[in-house]
């Protein structure tokens, strides 16, 4: 029998096309990956990958096992909740993962609908990267993965994931009153001499940001980087840096805070621009041939 860690690995490249990002998913190094790949081949007897580049390209028999392989997983994975709830033949729970600023701002309030529409659902929620959300999705960990994706920068899936944009979201850029000129966006130059407040380098906002930036020739120095929103729209609120940020996060903590009394207001001191473009929250489920329980929950997710 073939161990079923390499096999998931082997059905990983195939959703990613790649070692490397096989790896990070998992959680290991790509040498360990390689030496796990290279052991599996050993015990098929077949050639299930071939090298191309610095990456490597699955054969048509490596296609193949990794459609098995994720079968496979799947299975493990509904024994695995089965032994865990023997009594229940018929899933009641709705498993979410959700990146961070969904999982904070909007994924509750669906939540609260949730409820209201069916009460007899018990749901969770974890919060995941979006990368790691999806590759648990793929395994059948999670009913529905939230992910997002940026005006330009188009978010590439599995082919067995079906997808759905449940809402769009304006990018804005937020920035201490007193430093915003008469015509902030129609020159923006002012924007290069400011300190500002960024995500890390990798992450979606950060890469849409850079290339805003760069197309209008800004050169944007962070003096303060953050994967926590709330704190960037805060320092720009304490007026020590710029930032660009969703308006889903002004609208959840003005509104929570209670110091705006409707959803797109701004407290005074506080300057924030037109919309710059948008992201799209895309709620994820796995395709199904036949309706079920957990598909209708999906949808029922998706009915804001």
């Amino acid at each position: 029998m073939y161990d079923l860690k390499r096999l998931e690995i082997l059905y990983e490249i195939s959703n990613y096309g790649s070692l490397v990002a096989a790896a990070d998913v998992l959680g290991y190094d790509p040498s360990t990956v390689s030496a796990h790949l290279s052991k599996l081949q050993a015990e098929v007897g077949h050639t299930l990958y071939e090298k191309s580049g610095r990456g490597v390209v699955l054969t048509a028999r490596g296609q193949e096992l990794a459609q098995y392989a994720g079968q496979m997983l799947a299975i493990a994975e509904r024994a695995r909740i089965a032994m865990e709830n023997p009594a229940t033949t018929t899933p009641r729970m709705l498993r979410v993962a959700s990146f961070n600023s969904a999982a904070r701002y909007a994924v509750p309030q669906i939540f609260e609908q949730l409820e209201k529409r069916a009460p007899h659902l018990t749901l969770e929620l974890t919060q995941l990267e979006a990368e790691r959300s999806i590759s648990e999705l793929t395994k059948h960990h999670f009913d529905v993965a939230v992910a997002e994706e940026y005006e330009g920068r188009p978010v590439s899936l599995p082919p067995s994931l079906t997808r759905v944009e449940l809402w769009q979201d304006p990018i804005v850029i937020v920035a201490p009153q007193s430093v915003v000129p008469a015509q902030p966006l129609k020159q923006m130059g002012w924007l290069a001499e400011l300190p500002w407040c960024m995500e890390p380098v990798g992450t979606q906002l950060r890469a849409w940001s850079d290339a805003f930036l760069t197309a209008r020739n800004i050169r944007a120095v962070p003096r303060f980087v953050s994967t926590d929103l709330s704190w960037q729209l805060q320092s720009a609120y304490g007026g020590h840096a710029v930032a660009i940020l969703p308006h889903l996060v002004l609208d959840a903590i003005y509104r929570v805070e209670g110091q705006a009394s409707s959803p797109h207001a701004v407290p005074q001191g506080l300057w924030v621009s037109e919309p710059l473009g948008k992201r799209t929250f895309l709620p994820l489920s796995a395709k199904v041939q036949q309706p079920t329980l957990q598909s209708q929950l999906f949808w029922i997710f998706c009915a804001r």
